[in-house]
């Protein structure tokens, strides 16, 4: 059965397509349209010339899950269509494209999927956190394989972080003390064995070795490498040392995901050394694997 998702971001469109069966999951598409940018507005508003760039590439999604022969499609939209005031005039007009529904994700519903795309990774002892961060907000989940045990939104994601911090002078510094102010996390109260930071596993096998960085090998399915914290600081300085311009020739697969990946990775530092982890895991796993599992147990 294939099954489609599209995730509608503040920054992005993601377009998935996954061949599914009773034990295993297939990626048999992936685009990432990074030149939606839904969320590029100043006011409460969405920009009519921006929703209609969206519409454009809604509607080539839309063509291809037809070429696929796709059975289920889930879309859904997160932060950007939770504050826009008129994101119903948006979503109204998704529905008549796609005649289906769009869902607007609420935190809680985040938080659930985000949790749900890990749990059949892990062994059932053991306690996980996933972060993943986007245009407006920073996702965090705590569990195990039986419950979500906590989860955090961060009201702030690239966009807030680069336009308050990352103007013609780059103010990394007082970036990293607003993340130490704003994320309260205690290493005492949980026990994570396993930190995964979401999206990132491609851009970190394709673009670490051209920076000389090398990994340990991991066990864990789809998830070949991990880091060690020291390590991964150093892999953090080097990309926010580095142009954008250079790291987007090194990752040709998807330019655009340069434009923010220091700061998203530094975002999942933060975290990591609040809660006290001593490994990193990049994953390419998000909140649209547990989509997948909802979807593939109905």
């Amino acid at each position: 059965m294939k099954l489609s998702i599209i995730d509608i971001g503040s920054k992005s469109i993601k377009h998935y397509i996954f061949e599914v069966r009773k034990t295993a999951k297939d990626l048999i598409y992936y685009k990432r349209y990074s030149e939606a940018g839904l969320g590029e507005t100043k006011s409460d508003y969405l920009d009519e010339s921006v929703v209609k760039r969206n519409l454009e590439i809604l509607g080539k999604c839309r063509r291809l899950n037809g070429d696929k022969k796709v059975l289920k499609c889930k879309i859904f939209g997160t932060d950007i269509l939770r504050k826009a005031k008129n994101s119903s005039d948006f979503t109204d007009r998704v529905k008549n494209l796609f005649n289906s529904t769009i869902e607007v994700l609420s935190h809680q519903k985040e938080a659930q999927y985000l949790y749900m795309g890990f749990i059949d990774l892990i062994p059932e002892k053991s306690t996980f956190c996933a972060v993943n961060t986007g245009g407006g907000t920073t996702e965090i989940v705590i569990g195990n394989k039986f419950s979500l045990i906590k989860s955090y939104e961060l009201p702030f994601g690239v966009n807030f972080l680069r336009e308050t911090f990352l103007g013609p002078q780059k103010d990394w510094d007082n970036l990293v003390k607003y993340l130490n102010r704003n994320i309260t996390l205690s290493k005492s109260k949980f026990n994570v064995k396993y930190f995964f930071i979401t999206g990132i596993l491609d851009f970190i096998i394709a673009v670490g070795p051209k920076l000389e960085f090398d990994f340990k090998n991991n066990t864990i399915p789809r998830h070949p490498i991990k880091l060690n914290i020291n390590i991964y600081q150093k892999l953090v300085d080097l990309l926010k040392k580095t142009p954008i311009k250079q790291l987007k020739k090194l990752y040709e697969k998807d330019p655009g995901f340069a434009e923010n990946v220091a700061i998203g990775q530094t975002i999942y530092l933060t975290v990591a050394k609040k809660i006290g982890a001593k490994e990193i895991i990049p994953s390419n796993n998000d909140l649209t694997d547990g989509v997948i599992y909802e979807l593939s147990h109905l």
